[in-house]
C-alpha cells in the first residue's frame, strides 16, 4: 500500500509516497529491514517442503537476488544475509552451493534462472530463490531523489520507493515426485540477457537486450502457442515502457494479447530485487485460483544498467480454478 512516510522528505521538504512493509517499523535501519524481509520470506518458502527437508536429507542450493551498489547500501548486507539463509536450513539438509547475486532488479529473476540450473545439472535436489529489496532509507531516498528517480505530483515518470522480499523453492520432477511435494508452477525457461545500449552512453535503446531475453526464455514453446499474460516490472519510468514497446513490436505474435500485462508497482511500489520471484508468486497464485486467462505467464525485470531477465511460468490446466 502505498502512504506517505512518517518522516522521510524529499528535496524539497514534503513527505515522500512509499510503500512501506507494515510489519517493520518506519525507523528501523536499512540493514536490519532487509534482513528482517529476507528471512521472513525465506522461513515462509521453506515451510511448505518443511517435511522434506527433515525426511529426504536433500542436497540444497540457496540463490539469493540483492540490490546492486548504490549509496547507503550495508557493505556487510550480502555476507549478513547469506548467513542468516543458510540459518534457516534444518540440520540434516545438505547446503551444496550458495550464490548471491547483486544484479538490482532483475536479481530475484537471474536467482530463479540460477536454482533451475543448478537442479537441471543435478547439482541439487531443492533451491530456495528469490531477491530482497528496501528503498526505505533517507539516504537511499535522497539519492533517488536528486538523480531524478523519485516520484512526485510534479514528476510523474518517477517511482515510488518499495520493500520486499519474495523466495519461493524449486525442485526437481523426481524429488517432487518421491517426496509428495505439490507443484504449484512450473518455470519452463529462464532467460538473462545485456541491453548493448544503455542510458549512461547516450545510445538510442531499442530493446534490443529484452528482446533477446524474451526470445530465450519463449524458445521452449512450438510455433503455434502463444504466452497468455504478462507481469512486468514498469514502474513509471519511461525507458522501460519503450524498451517493452520495441520488443512486443518484434515478438507480438507469440502473445494473445501483447497489451494484457500486469504492473505491479503501481499497488505496491517498486520492489527492485525481490520482483521476479513476487511476480512468479502472482502468476501461480492467479493460475490456481482461477482468475488468470491461460495457464501461460511471462514475468520479466529490467535492471538499471544492462541485464534483463525473463520466465515462462506454467500453471498446470488442472491446477486452475481449484481454489
Amino acid at each position: 500500500m502505498v502512504a506517505l512516510h512518517p518522516f522521510l522528505v524529499d528535496r524539497f521538504g514534503e513527505r515522500v509516497s512509499v510503500a512501506r512493509a507494515p510489519w517493520v517499523a518506519a525507523e528501523v535501519p536499512l540493514l536490519d529491514r532487509l534482513l528482517t524481509l529476507a528471512a521472513d520470506a525465506g522461513r515462509e518458502a521453506l515451510n511448505t517442503v518443511e517435511s522434506a527437508l527433515v525426511r529426504a536429507k536433500p542436497r540444497v542450493g540457496v540463490v539469493v537476488g540483492l540490490p546492486a551498489q548504490r549509496p547507503a547500501l550495508p557493505p556487510e548486507l550480502a555476507e549478513r544475509t547469506s548467513a542468516r539463509l543458510a540459518g534457516l536450513l534444518p540440520p540434516r539438509s545438505i547446503l551444496v552451493e550458495q550464490k548471491l547475486l547483486l544484479l538490482g532488479h532483475v536479481a530475484g529473476m537471474a536467482a530463479i534462472e540460477e536454482g533451475c540450473r543448478l537442479i537441471r545439472e543435478g547439482k541439487a535436489d531443492l533451491c530456495l530463490v528469490g531477491g530482497v529489496e528496501s528503498y526505505i532509507d533517507r539516504i537511499t531516498i535522497e539519492w533517488i531523489d536528486w538523480t531524478g528517480g523519485l516520484h512526485a505530483p510534479d514528476h510523474s515518470w518517477g517511482f515510488i520507493p518499495g520493500e520486499a522480499a519474495g523466495f519461493c523453492v524449486l525442485a526437481s520432477d523426481d524429488f517432487a515426485a518421491t517426496n509428495q511435494l505439490e507443484t504449484l508452477g512450473v518455470v519452463l525457461g529462464a532467460s538473462t540477457a545485456l541491453e548493448p545500449k544503455l542510458r549512461r552512453d547516450r545510445a538510442v535503446c531499442i530493446g534490443e537486450g529484452l528482446t533477446e531475453s524474451f526470445r530465450r526464455t519463449l524458445a521452449c514453446l512450438p510455433d503455434s502457442a502463444q504466452v497468455d499474460k504478462i507481469i512486468c516490472d514498469l514502474n513509471g519510468q519511461p525507458h522501460r515502457a519503450e524498451e517493452f514497446g520495441f520488443t512486443m513490436l518484434r515478438l507480438g505474435r507469440k502473445f494473445s494479447d501483447p497489451g494484457r500485462f500486469q504492473t505491479p508497482a503501481d499497488c505496491w511500489g517498486d520492489v527492485g530485487a525481490a520482483s521476479g520471484p513476487l511476480f512468479v508468486a502472482l502468476a501461480v497464485t492467479a493460475g490456481r485460483k482461477g482468475y488468470a486467462p491461460g495457464p501461460l505467464t511471462l514475468v520479466w525485470t529490467s535492471a538499471m544498467v544492462a541485464e534483463r531477465s525473463s520466465a515462462l511460468i506454467q500453471v498446470e490446466a488442472q491446477r486452475r480454478g481449484e481454489l
